[in-house]
């Protein structure tokens, strides 16, 4: 127990690399399969790969509601390499402008309302010139879930933080946090992560 709470970093990605391959395969499969009529497993596939092969994975936090699709408010690609043992981010800001088939130019948050996942993907391989293997997306639930699984998070919070709106779903929304470094349950960590001020979303 005590290892598991000192390599929480490394116990989150494995848990989103471990997501991302299953929801993956049983997608391709749904889809896919009465089509294709193909019995390939993922993990087949990669074993027939090169050893340095790279995965890039699309990470979505999107804020998904009970009558909304949501945007994607977060935008990551995790690249990771089995032989170098490597594993490179990129973070997407939601903002950043581009033509959208059919929309014209919008912010890249937006093909997550117009197209769900697959849309978002594309629209991140053309800008970034890269394929995604595969993808992970997470709501509000879903990641205060992780957070509460791996038992919190320490945070070193930057600045006090105080956020109201009265109108977000779910009755509100409060953020009221304190500077300094604290442990954050994941309905803590969530308005950590969804705090805004004039200083901008980054």
């Amino acid at each position: 127990m005590q290892w598991l709470k000192e390599h929480k970093f490394v116990m989150l990605v494995l848990f989103l690399l471990g997501c991302s391959l299953s929801v993956s395969f049983y997608l391709f499969h749904w889809l896919f399969e009465p089509i294709s009529q193909k019995n390939t497993s993922i993990a087949t596939v990669m074993e027939e790969e090169p050893e340095n092969k790279t995965y890039n994975f699309l990470l979505l936090g999107v804020d998904q509601r009970d009558d909304d699709i949501g945007r994607a408010d977060t935008i990551v690609v995790l690249s990771t390499n089995l032989a170098t043992k490597r594993i490179g981010l990129i973070s997407i800001p939601r903002d950043s402008r581009i033509e959208i088939p059919t929309h014209g130019e919008t912010k890249i948050n937006h093909s997550f309302a117009y197209g769900g996942v697959f849309l978002t993907q594309q629209m991140v391989e053309k800008v970034l010139g890269m394929k995604m293997d595969n993808y992970v997306v997470f709501n509000f639930q879903s990641f205060k879930k992780v957070i509460d699984i791996l038992d919190g998070v320490d945070i070193d919070v930057e600045k006090d933080m105080y956020y109201r709106d009265d109108w977000d779903s779910d009755g509100g929304l409060l953020i009221d946090l304190k500077k300094g470094k604290q442990h954050l349950n994941g309905q803590h960590a969530m308005e950590f992560v969804r705090f805004r001020d004039e200083e901008g979303d980054i």
